[in-house]
């Protein structure tokens, strides 16, 4: 069977997510795909990466790359004010789609999106790649091993760098709520994913957000802008097991780079077996509408993992349902 080409609007040779974790998990499993065009803001910039990566094909629009015979899966790496728009371009293409987390800016776009992709009968996943951080696939294998025994409550403190006092240009707009890009709709939408995985959903939950800064510093600009997001998120629920949940996440550190969305690591408890084998998983969007819906009342938190200790997304689950649809 022919390998599954891969087409991605927003692709850097150099910098960001879909350089750094994508392309190198696409290359893990060469067997069934290959990144064969690109698109992103510009046709040169395009042309850049194709060179780059050594791709096919550099595309002048998004349009054109959705609409070539040579794209079968369309992977969306931009930033979230501008899902929707190509997301509903490569669905109504009929396309196969995957999205970066949050899948569309607010809960309307996210239903709208889903109620697409089940119309065109397309496979359609969403990145949440915390889901296959060897960390949570390895603390998720212990719990249900009955390693801790049974799990009574689970507290949990973060720091979200990623809205603190000082940004640079690049991050900036992660300030402004109206973008759909907050430390809810990111962290949280992560977090509350693999969350699910490890210790199952909530029975009852409530929570406050609270902004804490009017301004930021924009350090490679020497700007000041305003702050509409909330900065710090309280927690408090019982999980469906009976067990109470107590989690806070706040954004107190400067550090204002692009790595400040990478958080600290931390240490596993040894068990006295190896850990258990890995393998990525895929969001659908019908999950990922219910997740934003939830997301309304802020969730549980659990440690995320830092960038660079793996390589895997949810393109290898998707992989076997694309292959499915094409041999049928």
């Amino acid at each position: 069977m022919s390998k599954i080409k891969v087409g991605f609007i927003g692709l850097n040779p150099d910098s960001h997510w879909a350089s750094t974790a994508h392309i190198p998990a696409l290359e893990s499993l060469s067997d069934d795909f290959e990144v064969t065009g690109v698109a992103n803001s510009t046709f040169e910039s395009a042309q850049r990466t194709t060179k780059a990566l050594h791709l096919k094909h550099a595309f002048a629009t998004p349009q054109e790359l959705v609409s070539s015979d040579e794209i079968d899966l369309v992977v969306v790496t931009v930033k979230v004010p501008y899902h929707f728009g190509l997301v509903s371009a490569a669905l109504n293409a009929g396309k196969h789609v995957h999205c970066e987390w949050p899948l569309g800016n607010g809960l309307e776009e996210a239903y709208k999106l889903t109620a697409l992709a089940r119309e065109k009968g397309v496979v359609a996943t969403v990145g949440t790649q915390m889901r296959a951080a060897v960390e949570v696939k390895y603390l998720q294998q212990l719990i249900a091993d009955g390693y801790v025994g049974e799990v009574l409550s689970t507290t949990l403190v973060a720091d979200a760098g990623g809205w603190g006092p000082e940004t640079v240009a690049d991050l900036a707009y992660l300030n402004n709520k109206s973008k759909g890009a907050t430390m809810l709709t990111i962290p949280f939408g992560h977090t509350l994913a693999s969350l699910q995985d490890v210790l199952g959903g909530f029975a009852s939950i409530s929570g406050r957000m609270v902004r804490r800064r009017d301004t930021v510093h924009v350090t490679d600009t020497d700007a000041t802008i305003p702050s509409t997001t909330e900065d710090q998120i309280m927690v408090n629920g019982v999980l469906r097991s009976g067990a109470a949940s107590t989690s806070s996440r706040s954004s107190t550190s400067s550090r204002p780079s692009s790595s400040a969305m990478s958080p600290p690591q931390f240490t596993l408890p040894r068990p006295a077996r190896a850990p258990p084998s890995i393998s990525a998983t895929g969001f659908p969007m019908r999950v990922a509408a219910a997740a934003l819906a939830s997301m309304t009342r802020p969730s549980g938190l659990v440690v995320r993992s830092p960038r660079g200790r793996h390589v895997t997304t949810s393109e290898a689950k998707a992989c076997v349902s694309f292959r499915r649809r094409r041999e049928r």
